[in-house]
């Protein structure tokens, strides 16, 4: 579970925004490899920059400037990688399911209640 980081530099920013964005419930979604447009994004990026917000450092010292975002948020989306190439390397990987016109979209029959 993507939530359930072991990265000690983003724990603490991590578990805050689960915290503040998911709520109570969570989802368990499993989607085919070959489902399109599935990335895993590396999140590290945005969290390097909600670190220097919040505490004045940047853990990974990536030297981004934080104070527009776009930096950033191009970092962010570079890093996508389909999920059936990824072989690992992201520091704090989400998976990231884009529809048509870029939406979100998951149908309802890959979703699920998590037993976690």
């Amino acid at each position: 579970m993507y939530g359930k980081t072991k990265n000690i530099l983003f724990r603490e920013p991590w578990m805050g925004l689960v915290q503040e964005c998911i709520g109570n419930v969570l989802l368990h979604i499993e989607v085919p490899l070959d489902f399109p447009k599935v990335y895993i994004a590396d999140y590290a990026h945005v969290l390097e920059c909600r670190c220097f917000d919040e505490k004045g450092n940047s853990p990974l010292g990536l030297g981004y400037q934080c104070q527009t975002g776009n930096e950033v948020a191009q970092a962010y989306v570079n890093s996508y990688i389909p999920i059936k190439d990824y072989r690992g390397g992201h520091i704090a990987p989400v998976v990231q399911v884009l529809g048509k016109d870029n939406r979100i979209i998951i149908p309802n029959k890959y979703i699920s209640i998590s037993n976690v």
